[in-house]
């Protein structure tokens, strides 16, 4: 059975500056190999500033790697267009108090991913942007709130739905538990448990 990921031998190198004339070149991580099936749940857990952040961010496609390779579904990431890549990985990020919009409706920042990704129409997106946001557990209400009306928990959940919409094959999740106390990494983590379960 093919993976839906697989990883081999990637690695990313970059120039740490000595002093003045001199640098030296500095493994952010290497010989990176694994693979993830449909359906599945893969952790990567190590010491702060050991490359995890900049290793997902690798495979979400917001940096390139120094060598080795990356494959969706049997095809190189490379050979996909940036409209491909960006449906079939989405990132959730660290903070979403720092990644959603102040200025934009939830509407709006559930519909940019649409807009820029599908040839769905306003119907079909506003559809969608329900579907969605009903997967995550929140009601159709909330699209027209911004986010400094969300509490903690929602902010997540909106995050999560802007994640969800493009319906990707992978979505990678960034420390998205750090900062949150343990009642609400529960929640987090049941949800994303839940939307596994009915996606699988």
């Amino acid at each position: 059975m093919q993976s839906l990921l697989t990883i081999n031998n990637l690695c990313k190198n970059y120039r740490r500056s000595n002093s003045l004339f001199s640098s030296s070149l500095e493994s952010a991580y290497k010989n990176i190999n694994f693979s993830l099936q449909a359906g599945k749940t893969l952790s990567i857990i190590g010491e702060s500033g050991s490359g995890k952040s900049t290793l997902v961010q690798t495979i979400a496609g917001l940096r390139e790697q120094t060598t080795g390779n990356i494959y969706l579904n049997g095809k190189e990431l490379t050979e996909l267009t940036t409209q491909e890549r960006c449906k079939s990985i989405r990132m959730l990020f660290h903070a979403p108090s720092n990644s959603l919009n102040p200025k934009a409706t939830i509407g709006r920042i559930l519909l940019a991913p649409l807009l820029l990704n599908s040839n769905l129409n306003a119907e079909q997106c506003d559809e969608r942007i329900k579907k969605t946001l009903n997967l995550v557990g929140l009601l159709p209400d909330y699209l027209a709130f911004y986010p400094n009306m969300l509490s903690s928990i929602q902010q997540h959940q909106v995050a999560l739905a802007r994640a969800m919409v493009l319906e990707p094959d992978i979505i990678i999740a960034d420390e998205i538990l750090a900062g949150l106390d343990i009642s609400l990494r529960f929640k987090i983590v049941n949800l994303l448990l839940k939307i596994q379960e009915k996606k699988a």
